[in-house]
Formats: C-alpha cells, structure tokens, sequence
C-alpha cells in the first residue's frame, strides 16, 4: 500500500485476557484535565465452581479418546486438570456437570481461568437445557493456553445456538455445562481450569465519544485532551523513553513508570471492536499496550501493537468492553525525543469482528485502489484454476489478483 503508511497489530481473533498484575503504578493525571468523575459499580461475580473439589463433574470422551478428570493447583486453590489423548483419532473430550441456572435474564457472562500443555485445538464451552437436546455453545479454533492462567470471558453476545429441537433462540432451561477439547492437531494434553463464574452485566452501550482524557505526563504546551479532540492540528506530546525493549505482558511499577500513558474514560462501560492511532508524522512509539478496566485500578492488556510505522496504526480489540482504556507507549526514536499523537478514535465491536471486517475497516480510511474492490463491498468475479481432480486450486479475480491457496 505505497503512500500511505499504516501499521496494524496481527493477532489470531481470540478473547484472551491475561490476569491482572499485582503491581500497578499511580499515574500522575494531566494538569490541564481533572476528570472528575463517579466511580462505577463494578459488578461482582457469582461463584459456580472454585474448583476446590471435582463433585459432580464427569468425563465423557468420545469411542477411543481417553480422558481423566484429575485435581491440581488452582490459582488460590483447588483447580481441575483434563488430562486427554486423542490417540490418533479425531473426537473429543468433555467435562460436564449440572448447574441448574435456569434462562438467564438480561445481559450477563461466564468467565473461567485456564492454563494448560497441548496442542492447538478447538475448545468449546457449552449450555446444556433440562431436555439434554438444546445446546448453546461458543468455540475457540485453535486454542493452545499457556502455562499461566488466563481469564477466558464469554459474553452472551458471544454464545450461538449449536443445535436441538426448539431451532434457535438464546439460552434457557439451562441445566448443565460442558467444557469440551475438540481434536484439531489431537494429540494427548492438558487442559486446567479454575474459577467458574457467572456474571450479571448493565446491558451494553456501544462507544460513542470519548469523555475525557488523562495523561501520565504531557510535554509544555500540549494536552492529552488534543488527542481525543476533532482538531487534526493539535496533538498530544510526551517525553520519549530513547530505546528499550517491548513492554512486557505484566508490567511492574518501574517499567509503568518509565512509559508515558494516556488513558481514556470512556464515560461508562461501553462495547467497542479497537483504536486507530494517528501520529504526527515521525513522532510514533514502536510499541504500543492498551489495557483495558472497569474500574481504573486493575488493568487488563487488551492488545498492543509491534514494530509501529506509518502515522495511522490499527489495533483491533475483539469484543471490547470497559469504561477505561490505557495506551502505554515505549521503543523508538521519535523526531524532537517527543511522541505525538495528533487523535486516537475508538471503534465500535464491528471494527475487527473478523480480519476481513478488520480489512474493510481500514479500506474505508484509505484512498481507492489501495485495498482490493471486495473490501469496499463491491462484487468482483472470480475463475478457479487448477487441474480436474488435483488437490489444490488457485483463484484469478477479474482484476488481476491470484489466490494461490485458501486464505492466501
């Protein structure tokens, strides 16, 4: 895309929420912009399982997968281990216990802490009804945790109609869960889970402006208000760190401290999809983290950006939601030692739904022919290429575009 510089965060399109840190810094707020505003009501979690003990939890792994439910440390406690090997085979592995919750009313989540050693597969949460013939489900392909807990949070938005008699509809008569590992690459594993939650939620409200904004330092004659502004020649600068490596996925009040942040309040708990970023030309981070709070006292990462460049970076956030926002900035050498960053825009959830709603987001912002006319919603024509019988096709668009594989 030459002449208009962009960068953009590649990330695999899974809602996965390290735990918060113990050690946050205090942030000095700008001296130009108090925000003074009420503290919200964080809702409280309602506790299914701590997992201390495994009653009422059963393995049902399909004709040849073996499987076993087995105690092990949680991350205050108790924690539950699916200990599986497929053998080879496709099939899966199930973990399901009955929680008679019921039809949930109004807006709500579930939310469980996981970690584990296995090979990318598919993980699917499921909700069972009192007839064990409606299931309501949402899947992860390709889920490989790591060997720290993560928070693994589901919104209702997020879980679909799998299959039943009754054809469609939201969750209700809800009488069991199931935690499922799917083969995708197989193989045998592990999988940990902790802390089984249901949390009742406001209903959501979309992003729509941004109500005020913070900085942890501001350079003479700039406010952090100007990043948030609709004056395209006023930008919000900050003294630079010169150098450094990428900010780490926890950080300690001494790395916060050493990075200038601009936090967003976004005036309550609203929903969005990511940011776009627009820098005053040669002033960028190479780095950037946002993290995300309800609360303005734990933060969790959200996303980050790698090896920034250009003067409008993308960073899609799948299935955002909190009231705050904080951009940590770090690496580079900017022009005149200062970062600047002319306007940051919040997106709403459609933003970065999908790659390819990610693609035609950033389509929209750039000048015609710099992205295919199927980002813009246009028709193109296509002709397979490729021989009777082979194994493999390749695609040849009206337009001179080839495709020389699936998502390729």
């Amino acid at each position: 895309m030459n002449g208009w510089p962009v960068s953009l965060l590649a990330v695999g399109f899974i809602a996965l929420l390290p735990l918060p840190g113990a050690a946050t810094s205090d942030v000095r707020r700008d001296a130009h912009v108090q925000a003074a505003v009420q503290q919200p009501t964080v809702p409280k979690p309602r506790v299914l399982d701590n997992f201390d003990t495994r009653a009422g939890w059963g393995a049902f792994p399909s004709d040849g997968v073996q499987l076993a439910l087995l105690p092990s440390r949680g991350l205050r406690g108790n924690a539950m281990t699916l200990a599986y090997n497929f053998g080879g085979r496709a099939g899966y592995a199930i973990a399901r216990k009955a929680f008679p919750l019921g039809t949930p009313v109004g807006n709500w989540s579930f939310s469980f802490i996981a970690r584990g050693e296995m090979r990318p597969n598919t993980l699917e949460f499921k909700l069972i009804d009192k007839s064990g013939e409606n299931v309501w489900w949402y899947t992860i392909k390709e889920f490989k945790p790591t060997g720290t807990f993560e928070t693994i949070a589901i919104r209702q938005r997020q879980i679909q109609f799998a299959w039943g008699p009754i054809g469609g509809g939201p969750p209700r008569d809800i009488a069991a869960i199931e935690l499922v590992v799917t083969a995708g690459s197989g193989g045998n594993g592990t999988l940990t889970i902790d802390d089984l939650m249901f949390t009742s939620l406001p209903t959501d409200v979309a992003v729509t402006t941004v109500a005020s904004a913070t900085a942890s330092q501001t350079a003479a004659g700039s406010q952090a208000a100007f990043a948030i502004d609709t004056d395209s020649t006023t930008v919000w600068n900050a003294n630079a760190p010169v150098g450094g490596p990428a900010p780490a996925l926890v950080a300690t009040n001494r790395e916060l401290a050493l990075q200038p942040m601009l936090t967003l309040d976004l005036g309550g708990i609203r929903t969005y999809g990511g940011l776009v970023l627009h820098w005053a030309a040669g002033q960028h981070a190479q780095f950037v983290v946002v993290d995300s709070s309800n609360d303005g006292t734990a933060w969790n990462e959200a996303g980050r950006l790698i090896n920034v460049r250009g003067e409008r970076s993308y960073l899609p956030i799948v299935d955002g939601s909190s009231r705050y926002l904080r951009l940590r900035l770090s690496g580079g050498t900017p022009a005149s030692g200062k970062y600047a960053i002319r306007t940051v825009s919040v997106r709403p959830l459609e933003f970065a739904a999908t790659p390819t709603a990610l693609l035609a987001s950033m389509a929209k912002d750039a000048p015609r022919r710099e992205f295919p006319r199927a980002m813009h919603n246009e028709q193109v024509y296509w002709s397979v290429i490729g021989v009777s019988g082979g194994q493999s096709e390749a695609l040849l668009s009206e337009d001179g575009q080839l495709e020389l594989a699936k998502r390729g």
